[in-house]
């Protein structure tokens, strides 16, 4: 059909799509995002197991870059770090980019807006 385009591969397919939130990390870190009306969670998981410790070893740093339009977001108004052991951290949002100190098992990067 005429305007379509017919993709050879997968890789083809995926070569123009830039992901909604990525990871910058010195291990392997995976992320997942949710989103609804006026907020995004981005679930951020270590994948650096260590089976003599049955457990991850933490990763420092980890950059998390995300595009909120394509999270449905307008704006981000706040942002907040929640870890496994429940605490919960306001954490400084600059041009769609959020640094994770110290990941563990897992954390969560929640997005607000104002804006619905």
């Amino acid at each position: 059909m005429p305007g379509q385009r017919r993709f050879e591969s997968a890789n083809d397919a995926l070569e123009g799509v830039a992901p909604a939130a990525k990871v910058d990390a010195a291990q392997p870190v995976r992320v997942l995002c949710r989103t609804r009306a006026g907020s995004a969670v981005i679930h951020v998981l270590n994948y650096n197991y260590d089976s003599s410790l049955d457990d991850v070893t933490p990763v420092e740093d980890v950059r998390l870059t995300f595009d909120a339009a394509a999270l449905g977001l307008t704006r981000v108004d706040r942002t907040t770090l929640l870890t496994l052991d429940g605490s919960e951290t306001r954490v400084e949002c600059r041009d769609g980019q959020v640094t994770i100190p110290r990941l563990g098992l897992w954390a969560l990067v929640r997005l607000e807006s104002s804006q619905r």
